[in-house]
């Protein structure tokens, strides 16, 4: 039985949305194999979500520092609240830290691996491609936006690897973006 949070996302989908970009490098570096890769596409592509096991064999770094999110907050992995912490607070203080695999990660990659939040700005397609521009605060940048088509000129989204990944409402916005 899958929990659910009141936004009636599960936290398989949570961690999915944000973690699946990272499959291309997690393939590049040798973490995963083609095959797994290519599961990930198939999952991606059908819009499923794979289940907990496969989640956490192929990304287990991920998950050990879920774990210890979870474990500082006082809950399990498998918590919407565990998932977002972690990819919206603890990821990037990990990246900035220069940990793991980030020590020897050229700036470029540390940059696009970062998951941020932003106002979209301007939405348009190009070449059939949805393309939101994100205000950051600090600076402007696009991102992909198709799996998310939704969204409309000045709501929050949050984006990693150059893709959106989900509206932030205000109540997350508060809790981790502010």
């Amino acid at each position: 039985m899958k929990l659910e949070n009141k936004m009636n996302e599960t936290p398989e989908k949570v961690f999915f949305k944000y973690a699946y970009p990272c499959g291309s490098d997690l393939l590049q570096l040798g973490l995963i194999d083609q095959t797994d890769f290519s599961k990930l596409e198939q999952y991606k592509k059908s819009g499923e979500i794979p289940e907990r096991d496969i989640l956490e064999k192929l990304y287990v770094n991920a998950f050990k520092r879920i774990d210890a999110v979870a474990s500082s907050i006082g809950k399990s992995r498998w918590d919407v609240d565990s998932i977002r912490r972690y990819f919206l607070v603890e990821h990037n203080n990990i990246i900035d830290r220069e940990e793991g695999l980030y020590k020897d990660a050229h700036h470029t990659i540390k940059d696009l691996c970062k998951v941020r939040i932003g106002i979209v700005k301007k939405k348009e397609s190009r070449n059939g491609t949805l393309v939101y521009s994100i205000d950051y605060g600090e600076h402007v940048e696009v991102a992909v936006g198709n799996d998310l088509p939704n969204v409309e000129i000045g709501e929050r989204i949050s984006t990693h690897w150059g893709f959106v990944v989900e509206k932030i409402s205000d109540e997350v916005y508060e809790k981790y973006g502010a």
